[in-house]
C-alpha cells in the first residue's frame, strides 16, 4: 500500500496500471492482481485517526456528486449536484469524515459509492434507506470513533429513520438547522435527551 500511496502523490498523468508500472516498483500485472483484492479503508483510516486525532471528535456525513459521462460506468445515474443546484448525470459517493475539534481539522474516513436510483429501486431501496444502511453497516466502527454524527438539514428523513427506526442506538445526530425545520428537530432533540 505504501508503494501505491507514493505513486498517487508522485508523478502526474493518468492513474492506470501502465503508468503505475512505469513509475512504480512492480509490473502492470502485479498492480492489476493486487487491485482485485479487497482493502479495508475504513479500518486503515480509523487506525490513523485514533492515533493522530484528539479524543474530541465528530463524524460528518455528506454525499458528493462526481461528474461522469458514458454508459458503461458502474452505478452511473442522476444525482443532485449542490454546486449546479440541479440533478445531473454522474456518480455519487457518501463521504464519511472525522472532524477533530481540538485541532480544527478533518480526516477522511471512507467514501461509499451510491448505486443509481434505478438500481436502488430494483432492490426495493430509496436513497434515504441506502444512506441509513451505510451508516448502520458501519455502526460499530463509527461508535468507536465518536457517538456524534453531523449531517446537513437535507437528511431529515435519514435522521428520522435512524432515530425512530430499529437502527437508532446511542448515536447522537446533529443537523444544521434552518428555521423551517426547527420545530421538527426540537422535537427530535427532546426525544434524544429523554433516551439518555
Amino acid at each position: 500500500m505504501v508503494n501505491i500511496f507514493t505513486l498517487f502523490m508522485g508523478p502526474g498523468g493518468r492513474y492506470n496500471f501502465t503508468n503505475m508500472s512505469r513509475y512504480g516498483d512492480y509490473s502492470e500485472q502485479t498492480y492489476l492482481n493486487n487491485f482485485e483484492k479487497p482493502f479495508d479503508f475504513l479500518a486503515f483510516n480509523k487506525s490513523l485517526i485514533l492515533e493522530n486525532c484528539s479524543p474530541h471528535r465528530v463524524i460528518s456525513f455528506d454525499p458528493g456528486y462526481i461528474q461522469k459521462s458514458g454508459k458503461k460506468t458502474e452505478h452511473i445515474g442522476t444525482f443532485w449536484s449542490s454546486t449546479s443546484g440541479k440533478a445531473l448525470k454522474g456518480l455519487e459517493i457518501g463521504g464519511f469524515a472525522v472532524v477533530d475539534i481540538d485541532n480544527d481539522t478533518a480526516m477522511s474516513l471512507e467514501a461509499v459509492q451510491t448505486p443509481s436510483v434505478k438500481e436502488l429501486r430494483q432492490t426495493g431501496k430509496t436513497l434515504v434507506t441506502h444512506y441509513v444502511s451505510i451508516v448502520v453497516e458501519r455502526k460499530e466502527a463509527l461508535e468507536s470513533i465518536s457517538k456524534y454524527i453531523v449531517a446537513d438539514v437535507n437528511f431529515s428523513n435519514l435522521i428520522r429513520c435512524l432515530i425512530f427506526g430499529e437502527y437508532y442506538n446511542h448515536l447522537l445526530i446533529f443537523i444544521k438547522i434552518n428555521d423551517i425545520f426547527l420545530a421538527i428537530y426540537l422535537e427530535l432533540v427532546l426525544q434524544i435527551l429523554d433516551n439518555f
